[in-house]
């Protein structure tokens, strides 16, 4: 028996009954849902957030409305400053600038500070005190001195490379001076020997784990003694551009000690700027040297002025301009006690840092 296959007429019928209606453009039917929430910029809102922080329990609901009141600030404020502006721009003049708060504008006041003017008590204390000869009577361009400043730099007993080094560079940077090795020799015939060579000073260097940390200097022969704590010593070849030269300095810098306002400071100053020959001379110098006062950290800085010839690419005519290369080297001083009279005299201390009582405030200084 033969089967026959009957053709399938209503296939496409069958088909279209089971697919259904026809579905409908889904563009059409898609909604477009803004469910953002307003953003919070009256000030009235970010009062009544910030009050309710506190009662939000879920941590990441108040990370998130803490964000929120720090950006409505952000931009609040950056809407006054514009405003500010606008508001001096349409008067005729900038806006006023405010100066902002550092540790040196927000410093406590002292009683021994003195005026940009100067102190008339203060001049007259520094006119007969142990550095007079040395740098009131150089202001002729160091002609007059009655004692030529000449330093002795030496170091404690068994030091490394690093603080050797430190003490030749001292001797190079300063005219007139000599580095001797210790040799494990007492402190009082060092000093001894000082002064039987018409020595003005000594300066002893002393270290901690093979780096140079401390500086004493004492003034001869009657004195004072300073005691420093010593920090971030760079050589001259540490320098980013180290000096092509490593020849000892034989004329006098000019020596600039900056923001020393109180007694205490003028006196540190003094002391540091006695060791240089003809300190306070006004006449035109090679180099100069800076010790420049911030927050009590006296910070060294030792420049060379040059003469920079212009460029392959420079205007016809061009001149040479003046300007300062750093020759090193560099470092930090942090007074620790003032003494009087030599080391090794038994003096009286004239000031002492006592951590517990005087660093209480960050905001107090003594320089």
């Amino acid at each position: 028996a033969q089967t026959k296959t009957m053709p399938n007429k209503n296939k496409s019928a069958v088909n279209a009954s089971n697919s259904g209606p026809p579905r409908p453009d889904s563009n059409d039917n898609k909604k477009q849902k803004t469910n953002k929430k307003p953003k919070k910029d009256d000030a009235s809102s970010i009062v009544g957030l910030k009050q309710r922080l506190s009662s939000i329990r879920n941590k990441q609901r108040r990370q998130a409305a803490y964000q929120q009141v720090r950006q409505a600030e952000r931009k609040a404020k950056e809407a006054a400053v514009k405003l500010r502006r606008r508001n001096g721009a349409d008067n005729g003049a900038a806006g006023p600038a405010k100066e902002p708060h550092t540790l040196e504008s927000l410093r406590l006041p002292d009683a021994t500070m003195t005026g940009p003017a100067g102190d008339a008590e203060v001049d007259a204390e520094e006119a007969a005190d142990e550095f007079a000869d040395i740098l009131d009577a150089a202001g002729a361009g160091g002609e007059g001195q009655a004692r030529l400043p000449r330093l002795l730099v030496t170091h404690a007993d068994e030091v490394g490379r690093r603080t050797a080094a430190f003490c030749r560079c001292l001797a190079r940077t300063v005219p007139n001076a000599v580095f001797c090795r210790r040799r494990r020799l007492p402190l009082g015939r060092v000093l001894a020997a000082a002064k039987a060579k018409e020595f003005t000073a000594v300066m002893i260097i002393g270290e901690h784990d093979k780096k140079p940390c401390t500086a004493l200097l004492t003034h001869l022969p009657a004195g004072p003694t300073f005691a420093f704590r010593l920090s971030s010593v760079r050589l001259p070849r540490e320098l980013p551009r180290p000096p092509e030269d490593d020849k000892p300095e034989t004329v006098a810098p000019q020596v600039l000690c900056n923001r020393f306002h109180t007694r205490l400071g003028r006196r540190v100053a003094r002391g540091l700027a006695a060791i240089f020959p003809g300190a306070s001379g006004v006449r035109r110098h090679a180099r100069v040297v800076t010790f420049h006062n911030q927050r009590d950290y006296v910070f060294f800085r030792h420049h060379r002025y040059i003469l920079r010839q212009p460029g392959s690419g420079a205007k016809p005519g061009a001149k040479p301009r003046c300007a300062l290369q750093e020759v090193g080297p560099r470092f930090t001083l942090k007074l620790r006690s003032l003494q009087t009279g030599p080391l090794g005299a038994g003096g009286g201390y004239e000031w002492l840092h006592k951590r517990h009582e005087m660093d209480q405030s960050r905001r107090r200084f003594f320089l």
